[in-house]
């Protein structure tokens, strides 16, 4: 490998990963642009390594270390919350990136092209597909109506409307059918009150959310009930 081979290989691995890190980033999740790129390149830089050396029996050795290897930094994004697990895709997707960052350490960058492009459709086209089923599902069973109150201290209610928005996005099982501020001037504190919907096996991240809503700073009383009913 001559030096014009190895910036080749680098910086293909770095646009590689740029791709895949800049997906995560619009998708706001803890390993974005700068980790997947870093995880390309670190892993082409290794594959790199083996052929300036000329060590013919090293590239494989090599490969299976990153493979080890990029097991800790997943791990890193594995978060457990109550009965949740989250970081699992994220943890793949870096898995994924150091795999395409050896492609092309070892010249194939062709071969890493594609698998780029494969990841990348993995996350943008299955993901509505993935929501699409669960939404089968939540309407196959039956449901649950939730009316979660939160009294929160004055200039806190922005923080908790986001909150909701936010834990509704990462728990797609849910239904945010109504969010309503109600503004106590003379005892300076806000009530919201939230209406959601969810599956009868999905209750336990209705929960979750009473459990983070508890912990917001300001937040003077959090209540909620539910009641069944039977989907339509």
């Amino acid at each position: 490998m001559d030096y014009y081979d190895f910036i080749i290989n680098v910086y293909s691995a770095l646009g590689l990963g740029l791709l895949i890190g800049l997906e995560r980033e619009f998708r706001q999740h803890p390993a974005g642009l700068r980790t997947n790129a870093l995880v390309c390149v670190g892993s082409s830089l290794f594959m790199s390594l083996t052929f300036l050396l000329h060590d013919v029996g090293s590239p494989t050795r090599i490969a299976s270390y990153i493979i080890s290897g990029i097991g800790f930094l997943g791990g890193g994004v594995i978060l457990k919350q109550g009965v949740n697990i989250r970081g699992m895709n994220t943890a793949a997707t870096l898995w994924c990136s150091a795999a395409i960052g050896a492609l092309c350490g070892s010249g194939h960058w062709g071969f890493g092209v594609g698998g780029t492009v494969t990841v990348l459709l993995v996350h943008l086209i299955f993901r509505p597909v993935s929501n699409w089923v669960l939404r089968l599902e939540r309407f196959s069973e039956e449901e649950l109506n939730f009316k979660i109150n939160v009294v929160i201290t004055f200039g806190r209610d922005t923080a908790i409307r986001e909150l909701f928005v936010k834990f509704m996005e990462s728990n797609p099982e849910l239904t945010l059918r109504s969010l309503s501020t109600v503004k106590q001037e003379a005892l300076r504190e806000t009530e919201i009150t939230a209406q959601m919907v969810c599956p009868m096996n999905k209750h336990k991240s209705i929960l979750d959310l009473i459990n983070i809503l508890n912990d917001q700073p300001g937040a003077r009383v959090v209540s909620w009930e539910k009641e069944t009913r039977l989907s339509d």
